[in-house]
C-alpha cells in the first residue's frame, strides 16, 4: 500500500501542477490591436509574453531579470525572474508598464526604474475600456481612480452597511474573504466609450444573519463571524437598485430593480450598453427566476421602455451565459441577441430595439448555442460557440461557428477534435483559440479572421506527467435509467491496470444542475476538470473510478435539465448513477459491483449521502463532504431557482435528513468548520439525527477550512489553495481503502 499511496500522492492536482505546462493560456488583449499578453510556464517558473495574433511575432513582455531586481529591492527580499507574480499588465501612451504583484501593490516601470505607486491593496478593481481609470470599492461606496496619476474621488456617497454598492454583501464566501484579506471586484458594466458604468445599490436591511463559530484562532480565543445570507423561503432577499453613473460628473440615472441572483451583472450578462453608450439595457428577474424582462433606459433623459418579457416554468437559465449584446447596428436601426430555451434547446433570437415586435430566431435544431464570442458589425456575422450540432461528437464539447445575420447561414470554423475555447480581439480581426479533450492536451493558436492564417501560441507539455504512468480516462456513452438519453461518462483505471483482476468501483458524483461533472476538455490543476486528477490518484490505490453526467445537468436539452426541478430533488441524476454502476459492471469483467463507493462535495456531498439512502444495495461506502442536505436551509437563490416557490410539502422530498433511517453502509461525513457557503449546520443536523437513530458513522471536522476545503487562516503552504487541503483528500482515501479494499492506508 505504501507504493500505491506514493503513486496516488504524485497525481494529486497540487503535484501535477509542477509536472505540466501551458495547459491554460489566459489571453489579455492590449488595447484594440492584435497584441495580447499571457503567462507562459517555463523551466523554473513563469514568463510573461506578448504576441501579435496577426503576424505571430512573440517576445518577452519585459526584461524579467531587471524587473525582478527592482521588485526585490522594493520588498527587501530576493525574487527570481521566473517567480514574478503579475496579474495585470498594461502599456500606456508613454510606454510605461503597470502590473499588480502578489504583494497587492501597483508596480510602475519606466526605463531602468522600478517604483511602487503609493496606494496598496486595491487589487479588486474594474478598469475602463480605454484603460484610463479604474473603479474600486471602499466603505460600501464606489470610487474612481486615474490610473496614471493615482488621484481618486468618490463616485457614490449613499452606500451603507445595509445598502452597499456592488458587489452585494449578502453573498457566499464573505467570512473567507475577510479572513484571507481578499475582496470581490466591483460589479460594474462599462459603456464602450468609458463614460458610464452600470452598477447597483443592494437593499439588505432586515436580511437573515448567519453566524460561524471559529474555535481555533491564533490567540486561542474563539470568535463568532456574522454575515447576511437569506435562505429559501425567507420573507426578505436582496433587491438591487440598478443605476447608470457618469464617470466624469457622477450623474446618476436610475434604471430599475431586480432580485439579486448571486450572479454578478458581468457573469450573468444581464446588463449591457448600446454601441454609442447612450442607452443602458438590463434584465430584471423575479424570485425563482421564472420571469425576466429586458428594459432600455436613455441615460440622458431617463426615458425607459420594456423590450421583451420571457417566462420559463422551471426557471430561466440566467447566467449560463444567456444574454449577448449585438449593438445598435445589428439590424438597420438597432437590435440585440437574446438567448432562450423556449423551443427546448438553447438558441439565439434577434430583437429589434425600435420595433420591439420584430423577433427573428437565428439558430434552431437539437443542439445548443453556448457562448457568443464576437459580433462583426461590418460583415454582419456572429461568432459563437455551440455544442451538439455535429454528429458523432461529444454532445457538450464546444466548436466555433459563424452565423450570418442576413440569411442565418451557419458555418463551422474550428473542426479539430475536442472542446474549443476562443478569445476574440476587441477589434474582432483575430482571435486566440485553444482546443483539447480529456485525452488530448491543449494546443493554443492565434488566427486571422480574414484568411484563417494560424500561428502557434503554446503547446501543452505533459511529458513529465505521462512519465509517471498517468493515463487519460476512457470516454463511455451510457444510458439513462429510463433508456431515453445517452449519458457522457469517464472511467479512470490505475496505471498498473490488470484486466484479469477485480477492482472496486468508486463513483465521483456532482449532480448540478448548474455544472457538469464530466469535462470535455483536458484537466487543468486548480481549475477546470481538476477532479480527473483526483480520480487518477484514487485509482492508483486500487480502484476504478467513474463519473457520469446524469439527467438534470446542463448543456443538453431543456427536457434533460428540467427533470431535476420536476422531481423536486436531483433523484433522476442519482437514479442514473445507480444505472451506470450496473452498466459498467456488465461491460467490464474487472469491475466488482459488490464493492461500490461514492464520494462528492457540496451538491455532491448531498448526493453521495443520498445514494446510500435510496440505493443501499448499489452503493456500500460513502464519503460526503459539505453537503447541502436540505435546500430549505440553504441559499434562497439555489432552491428557489430550481424547485420554485412556494416552499411547501413538495420540498420535503429533497431532504436527506428525513431519510437517514435507511442508512445501511459505511458513511464518513466531513464538515469544513468555516463553510460560509453551505453552513456547517446542515451537516450537523445529519449528525444529530444519525445519533438519535443510533447509526454507525464516522465524522471529520476541519475547523478552519471553508467550502473549497481551503484553510482560511493559513498564509503559506498546504491547504491554502487553490487545491483542496491534503488531509481532507487523504482521509477520503483512507475511508474508501479500509472499507472497499480491507486495507489500511499508509499516510
Amino acid at each position: 500500500m505504501r507504493t500505491r499511496f506514493e503513486r496516488a500522492r504524485r497525481l494529486l492536482p497540487s503535484n501535477v501542477a509542477t509536472l505540466v505546462s501551458n495547459l491554460n493560456i489566459s489571453v489579455n488583449w492590449l488595447g484594440r490591436g492584435p497584441w495580447f499578453w499571457y503567462r507562459a510556464q517555463v523551466e523554473g517558473g513563469r514568463q510573461y509574453r506578448i504576441m501579435n495574433a496577426m503576424t505571430g511575432e512573440r517576445k518577452p513582455a519585459f526584461d524579467h531579470e531587471r524587473i525582478a531586481t527592482g521588485v526585490s529591492s522594493l520588498v527587501d527580499c530576493t525574487i527570481a525572474s521566473t517567480a514574478l507574480e503579475l496579474t495585470e499588465l498594461d502599456f500606456d501612451d508613454d510606454n510605461i508598464l503597470y502590473g499588480f504583484s502578489t504583494l497587492g501593490s501597483r508596480i510602475r516601470i519606466a526605463g531602468a526604474n522600478v517604483a511602487e505607486i503609493a496606494y496598496r491593496g486595491e487589487e479588486s478593481i474594474s478598469i475602463s475600456p480605454d484603460r484610463s481609470v479604474e473603479v474600486f470599492f471602499r466603505d460600501y461606496n464606489l470610487f474612481v481612480r486615474d490610473r496614471k496619476s493615482g488621484s481618486e474621488r468618490r463616485l457614490t456617497v449613499d452606500g451603507s452597511a445595509d445598502h452597499p454598492y456592488a458587489p452585494s454583501e449578502a453573498r457566499t464566501e464573505q467570512v473567507s474573504q475577510k479572513l484571507r484579506g481578499t475582496r470581490t471586484p466591483p460589479d460594474v458594466v462599462w459603456s464602450p466609450n468609458s463614460d458610464h458604468i452600470i452598477t447597483y445599490r443592494s437593499r439588505e436591511d432586515g436580511l437573515r444573519t448567519e453566524q460561524l463559530a471559529q474555535y481555533v484562532t491564533a490567540d486561542r480565543v474563539p470568535r463568532i463571524h456574522s454575515y447576511k445570507l437569506p435562505r429559501a423561503g425567507d420573507a426578505l432577499v436582496p433587491v438591487l437598485d440598478l443605476v447608470a453613473i457618469q464617470i466624469r460628473t457622477g450623474k446618476v440615472t436610475n434604471l430599475g430593480q431586480t432580485t439579486d441572483t448571486l450572479l454578478s451583472l458581468m457573469r450573468a450578462n444581464s446588463a449591457w450598453w448600446s454601441l454609442d453608450g447612450k442607452v443602458a439595457y438590463f434584465c430584471s428577474v423575479e424570485r425563482g427566476i421564472r420571469n425576466a424582462n429586458v428594459w432600455g433606459v436613455d441615460v440622458a433623459t431617463g426615458e425607459k421602455h420594456e423590450i421583451l418579457s420571457e417566462f420559463e416554468h422551471y426557471g430561466l437559465q440566467i447566467g449560463l451565459p444567456e444574454l449577448f449584446h449585438v449593438g445598435g447596428h445589428a439590424v438597420g436601426d438597432g437590435g440585440f441577441l437574446w438567448f432562450s430555451q423556449r423551443d427546448g434547446w438553447g438558441h439565439l433570437y434577434l430583437y429589434g430595439l425600435t420595433s420591439p415586435g420584430r423577433t427573428v430566431q437565428l439558430t434552431s435544431g437539437a443542439w445548443n448555442v453556448r457562448e457568443v464570442c464576437h459580433v462583426d458589425e461590418k460583415t454582419r456575422h456572429v461568432y459563437f460557440l455551440g455544442s451538439g450540432r455535429e454528429p458523432g461528437r461529444d454532445p457538450v464539447a464546444c466548436l466555433l461557428y459563424r452565423l450570418s445575420l442576413e440569411n442565418t447561414r451557419i458555418e463551422l470554423i474550428t473542426d479539430e477534435p475536442g472542446d474549443h475555447q476562443v478569445s476574440f480581439s476587441p477589434a474582432g480581426d483575430c482571435y486566440v483559440h485553444t482546443f483539447s479533450a480529456p485525452d488530448v492536451p491543449p494546443i493554443t493558436t492565434a488566427r486571422n479572421v480574414q484568411n484563417d492564417r494560424e500561428h502557434v501560441v503554446e503547446v501543452a507539455d505533459i511529458t513529465k506527467l505521462t512519465a509517471l504512468g498517468w493515463r487519460p480516462p476512457e470516454r463511455l456513452v451510457l444510458k439513462s435509467a429510463d433508456g431515453a438519453f445517452d449519458l457522457s461518462a469517464l472511467l479512470t483505471r490505475p496505471s498498473n491496470f490488470d484486466p484479469s483482476a477485480r477492482y472496486p468501483l468508486v463513483v465521483a458524483v456532482y449532480p448540478g444542475p448548474q455544472l457538469r461533472n464530466v469535462p470535455s476538455s483536458f484537466p487543468v490543476p486548480g481549475a477546470r476538470g481538476a477532479g480527473l486528477y483526483n480520480d487518477a490518484a484514487l485509482a492508483e490505490l486500487g480502484f476504478v473510478v467513474l463519473r457520469v453526467d446524469g439527467r438534470g445537468t446542463p448543456d443538453r436539452s431543456r427536457s434533460f435539465l428540467d427533470l431535476a426541478a420536476q422531481s423536486y430533488s436531483q433523484d433522476p441524476h442519482l437514479e442514473d448513477q445507480a444505472a451506470a454502476v450496473r452498466q459498467v459492471g456488465d461491460l467490464f469483467d474487472y469491475v466488482d459491483t459488490t464493492r461500490v463507493g461514492i464520494f462528492g462535495h457540496s451538491g455532491g456531498g448531498y448526493e453521495s449521502l443520498r445514494a446510500m439512502l435510496l440505493y443501499p444495495d448499489v452503493f456500500h461506502v460513502s464519503v460526503s463532504s459539505a453537503g447541502n442536505h436540505d435546500s430549505r436551509d440553504y441559499l434562497w437563490e439555489w432552491g428557489e431557482s430550481y424547485f420554485g416557490l412556494p416552499i411547501d410539502s413538495r420540498w420535503e422530498r429533497q431532504s436527506n435528513i428525513d431519510k437517514l433511517d435507511a442508512l445501511k453502509g459505511k458513511l464518513l461525513l466531513i464538515i469544513p468548520g468555516m463553510d460560509d457557503n453551505v453552513h456547517p449546520a446542515l451537516s450537523y443536523r445529519v449528525v444529530d439525527e444519525l445519533v438519535r437513530l443510533d447509526k454507525d458513522f464516522e465524522l471529520l471536522v476541519l475547523p478552519n477550512c471553508n467550502h473549497l476545503m481551503i484553510d482560511v487562516t493559513a498564509k503559506d503552504g498546504e491547504g491554502t489553495g487553490p487545491f483542496e487541503h491534503p488531509y481532507f483528500v487523504c482521509k477520503r482515501w483512507d475511508f474508501l481503502v479500509r472499507h472497499l479494499l480491507n486495507e489500511n492506508l499508509a499516510m
